[in-house]
């Protein structure tokens, strides 16, 4: 068994050097036990040639990383030049040299969409300001309230790393959200206290809360939150700043460590000592600085969307599931929409000074947040049409056999059921038992069920008569309450949906799978369902009721409950049980995979009108209907109005009010450039 000379070696020294040179003493003390037990003798015993010899086994020998060999060779240095004072010999042992690895930074695209995350305020804060200033993780959590001087436009840092004092920029950016928060929050005397209110928020804490962050944003560079400093070095080094100045914000010790960040730039032409803004390197983020919290149900969590879902789990459903060109481009729409991706304007207040960032929409048609105003200008180009009669709403639905079909050949399986459904109408309408003239109907594609599983079916509405093929009269039906026979309607409707899918067949265009003949005749033997709704109240009752199909999508935002890791939840009616109020929770890719079922081939038209309405001569029928009718002329439409314009009339609703104030008007003042690369941020602010 080895021992340490007691007479060469005394514990208080050691303690005192300890204490002094701020080592690790655990990390020593392992150190000699591990070197003792390699040789069986005692450390203070063995000569230079063996200790270096150990140092090789380790490095060599046993594989270990060069980080733990500068460790014991540090340890072991500390330990026999410093506690056995054997300054007198030339003993050195040699540290293990480390690789040196360039750090990684994030990109402009990256600090939106982390930024952008819905993160509580304390974390935005604290993320914000470990970027705008060059914090690390360690001097920002420990930041008081006091060390913000906002007078002189600077961070004081306390015993950094090092123990050592320094200040820091206060950028106008990072002043505004560090207000803004404090106005929530009221944090004293810690900046960032913790969660009891007893201490500062923890370094473990925040790192975890950064990850959490990362991982939501789609961020999969490795590192941690030390992320930021390093992205705010290498932007200020890009601007121009030079490398002494910035030296000194981050509080380095040694000029070589800085210019490590001189290879992550691109060269410079002139430096300048006028230190930029940290946060101009972004775009304008309203949300940054905003004093509202996320927005957030009883339950407190932030209220998800259909854009977060796709930002958060869109690469990771891309990489295990197939995705075609028009599922690819709903999936980056919805992802960017409303973001600093398709760019958007920079906006004032006239009074206050308030400033927020405005995105624009995708405008796609499968995107929860840009179907209210198409809706409302669809509406309006509609409203001409209505004639004071009553309106029937039939919809035809298609059996679920014809599901695997409708996804391989969806074009055709559409257009068929447009086709059939009309006809079947129109045969009707034309037979003199019924009407004997022509009706106009609108017809709505419908492809999900509550759940979003497949559920083909048409709503049309369609007029309460039909006008004599020779234009001399108006024709109403013979009931108030009934158009058409609903049994006669599905035999009809059955017979020239699977004729239609025989003709396409002989054609070659389903392709040639043997099991559809089979297919077809189990088609022709089943009963099919066609649904007629009573007639609606009046001309207004019908526009309110196609608002509600018009532009609907498989899932609107409203319905989506909360998410959780890779779980969803959202409301659901469940007809089957008296159109109950229920609650479905799928996985982020089960509800990704449903909700790309209902993605319409590119150019399709998915809201046809036909006879009366048909566009062709819509106009000249209409106006001869009214006449037969002694109609009033419609309403003359809006004139020209803005957006703006358009959202006070129909929600009350003044987006060009200041919402910090109250009282000035919003201007915009500058344009906000998209961003290039990635097509998949984060969202930052609903401009709906």
């Amino acid at each position: 068994m080895w021992r340490i000379n007691a007479r060469t070696v005394s514990n208080e020294p050691r303690r005192m050097d300890l204490r002094v040179r701020m080592l690790n003493q655990a990390s020593i003390m392992l150190s000699q036990a591990q070197l003792a037990r390699f040789y069986g003798r005692s450390p203070d015993r063995l000569s230079e040639r063996e200790i270096q010899r150990y140092l090789v086994h380790l490095s060599q020998e046993r594989g270990l990383s060069h980080s733990t060999c500068n460790q014991v060779a540090v340890a072991l240095r500390f330990f026999y030049h410093v506690t056995l004072r054997r300054r007198a010999t030339s003993f050195v042992i040699p540290a293990a040299r480390t690789p040196s690895k360039l750090p990684q930074v994030l990109s402009r695209e990256e600090l939106v969409r982390l930024f952008a995350q819905p993160l509580w305020p304390k974390h935005r804060a604290l993320f914000l300001t470990a970027y705008g200033a060059g914090l690390r993780v360690s001097e920002v959590v420990a930041l008081r309230v006091r060390h913000i001087d906002s007078d002189r436009r600077l961070i004081r840092v306390e015993q950094g790393k090092g123990a050592r004092d320094r200040t820091t920029l206060l950028s106008p950016r990072l002043l505004e959200g560090l207000r803004a928060y404090w106005s929530q929050a009221r944090p004293e005397p810690w900046l960032f206290p913790s969660r009891d209110g007893k201490g500062h928020v923890g370094a473990a804490a925040a790192k975890r809360a950064f990850a959490k962050a990362k991982e939501s944003a789609g961020i999969d560079k490795p590192g941690g939150m030390h992320l930021l400093r390093h992205t705010f070095a290498a932007n200020l080094l890009q601007a121009g700043v030079d490398v002494y100045t910035v030296q000194r914000l981050l509080g380095h010790r040694s000029l070589r460590t800085t210019a490590r960040y001189l290879h992550l730039t691109e060269p410079v032409r002139e430096a300048s000592r006028v230190v930029p803004e940290p946060l101009d390197f972004l775009p304008v983020l309203s949300r940054v600085c905003a004093p509202s919290e996320p927005k957030a149900p009883a339950g407190g969590a932030p209220a998800p969307d259909l854009g977060e879902i796709v930002r958060r789990h869109g690469a990771s459903y891309r990489a295990s599931h197939p995705v075609s060109l028009p599922q690819e481009r709903v999936l980056r729409a919805i992802a960017s929409c409303r973001t600093a991706t398709l760019g958007g304007h920079l906006e004032q207040c006239d009074r206050c000074g308030h400033r927020r960032a405005v995105y624009h929409s995708c405008r796609n048609r499968h995107c929860p947040k840009c179907q209210p105003l198409a809706q409302e200008d669809w509406l309006e180009a509609r409203r001409a049409d209505l004639l004071p009669i009553p309106y029937f709403h039939v919809v035809f639905t298609l059996p679920h056999e014809l599901n695997r079909l409708a996804l391989t050949r969806p074009r055709i399986v559409y257009d068929l059921l447009f086709v059939a459904a009309s006809e079947t109408l129109q045969t009707f309408a034309r037979d003199p038992k019924h009407l004997g003239g022509e009706l106009g109907l609108t017809a709505i594609l419908h492809t999900w069920s509550q759940t979003l599983s497949h559920h083909i079916h048409l709503h049309c509405i369609v007029t309460g008569g039909a006008l004599a093929s020779d234009g001399s009269r108006w024709i109403p039906p013979r009931h108030p309450s009934f158009l058409f026979p609903v049994r006669a309607l599905a035999k009809v409707f059955r017979g020239k949906l699977t004729g239609g899918l025989r003709e396409r067949s002989l054609r070659g265009e389903l392709g040639t799978d043997d099991a559809l003949p089979t297919l077809l005749h189990t088609l022709r033997e089943q009963d099919w369902v066609v649904y007629a709704k009573p007639p609606f109240a009046g001309p207004e009752s019908v526009l309110r009721y196609l608002g509600r199909y018009t532009h609907r999508i498989a899932i609107s935002n409203r319905r989506i409950l909360r998410m959780e890791g890779d779980r969803v939840a959202f409301r659901y009616r469940d007809s089957a049980d008296g159109n109950q109020t229920k609650v479905l929770e799928l996985s982020a890719h089960e509800l990704l995979r449903r909700f790309l079922l209902h993605v319409l081939p590119r150019g399709f038209v998915r809201i046809r009108h036909y006879g009366l309405l048909a566009n062709r001569s819509r106009r000249q029928r209409i106006a001869r209907c009214r006449e037969l009718l002694t109609a009033e002329d419609p309403p003359a439409p809006p004139t020209q109005e803005s957006v703006c314009e358009k959202v006070l009339r129909l929600t009350g609703l003044d987006v060009t009010a200041c919402p910090a104030c109250g009282k000035g008007r919003m201007a915009v003042i500058a344009e906000v450039e998209k961003l290039d690369g990635p097509t998949l941020p984060i969202e930052v602010l609903d401009s709906s």
